[in-house]
């Protein structure tokens, strides 16, 4: 139940354990927890560490746990210390991320002067897949020609396929009717089919098409390598 806080159900046990029998010693508490002691010396240091256990100022030598409303402060406390930290490293990232982005902001605002950009390579076609992947709103259509897809190319889109259909994206592709006759692109064919996508077949297609909500399209600048 204290997972939540940041304790596992070992250092949890030995917590309520101590609270219960305020007065038995390490080897009985172990005992009763049915731990072994290793285990419980592992939960035992946890609790330490969390300030949830301390020397007990009536018996020397002994540990006690602290009380539950005292316990469940400390807890929150090192929650609310681990959050304030998360955001500031967030804060930090988004930063950083802002700095790059600034650094090279000439660049995308050249390429995008005009109305066409030129993508060399398969790396910056995939990156610039990613980012249109988000920005899509309605629908993505494909036009694979080729016959069967290379395992590449089905790895890389996946989990791009996978977001724009979580979203309720309209995806359409038409493949050749060649895949037909490989197992791994059907495969694949259904795989988008049962997440919601549609894929048809015909005998001949033109060179490699992706349209994004009617908006922007990406063509195969070779059609000997889409």
């Amino acid at each position: 139940m204290l997972d939540l806080l940041g304790l596992d159900s070992a250092a949890e046990a030995v917590y309520r354990e101590m609270l219960a029998h305020p007065d038995e010693g390490v080897a009985e508490l172990a005992a009763r927890l049915g731990l072994s002691e290793s285990v419980f010396r592992k939960a035992l240091d946890c609790l330490t560490e969390l300030t949830l256990v301390r020397t007990s100022l009536e018996a020397p030598g002994q540990i006690r746990a602290v009380s539950p409303q005292l316990g469940m402060e400390i807890l929150l406390a090192h929650q609310q210390a681990e959050l304030a930290a998360h955001q500031h490293r967030v804060e930090a990232s988004r930063a950083a991320a802002a700095k790059l982005i600034s650094e090279y902001a000439h660049q995308v605002s050249a390429a995008h002067e005009s109305t066409t950009v030129y993508l060399r390579g398969v790396e910056a076609v995939r990156d610039y897949l990613a980012v249109l992947n988000a920005q899509v709103r309605e629908e993505f259509l494909t036009l694979a020609p080729g016959g069967p897809q290379t395992p590449a190319n089905m790895k890389a889109s996946r989990p791009l396929n996978q977001r724009l259909l979580d979203r309720g994206i309209r995806m359409r592709t038409v493949y050749l009717d060649s895949i037909r006759r490989d197992a791994v692109t059907m495969a694949h064919a259904e795989w988008i089919t049962q997440r919601g996508g549609q894929v048809r077949t015909i005998a001949v297609l033109p060179t490699r098409v992706i349209i994004c909500d009617r908006k922007v399209a990406i063509i195969a600048a070779d059609s000997d390598d889409t």
